[in-house]
């Protein structure tokens, strides 16, 4: 499942992160990849808002919404994209599919982006 949404207000290069963001969910040893998103923000990563930023797009998306549960992480893996340039959507899929194989072939393990746990979200 992947989504496009463009909230973007005025000046779009006062948006200055790309992220890539998956939605999983660990079940045991098993890691399971049930979405993925591209936000393009003004928040860091590691931002205290960001979290929530995150959870808030989530709710308005259908499918998502419903995929957020007790066991289910955000992985966001900061993309590196000069100036105001757009993710188009064949380069899209194409990351979001190699984000999917390195997820479901090597564990989160070796992901290098960082990770939100949805139920540290919600208290």
């Amino acid at each position: 499942m992947s989504h496009t949404m463009n909230a973007l207000t005025g000046n779009d290069s006062m948006y200055r992160y790309n992220y890539l963001v998956c939605l999983v969910k660990e079940d045991g040893e098993q890691l399971h990849v049930l979405g993925g998103l591209f936000i393009k923000t003004n928040l860091h990563r590691e931002d205290e808002a960001y979290p929530s930023m995150l959870v808030q797009y989530c709710l308005r998306i259908d499918g998502f919404d419903e995929a957020l549960s007790g066991c289910t992480s955000f992985l966001s893996l900061k993309l590196k994209i000069e100036g105001v340039q757009t993710i188009y959507e064949e380069e899209g899929i194409s990351l979001m599919k190699y984000q999917y194989q390195q997820l479901t072939n090597h564990d989160i393990t070796l992901f290098k982006g960082v990770t939100h746990s949805y139920p540290c979200l919600v208290h």
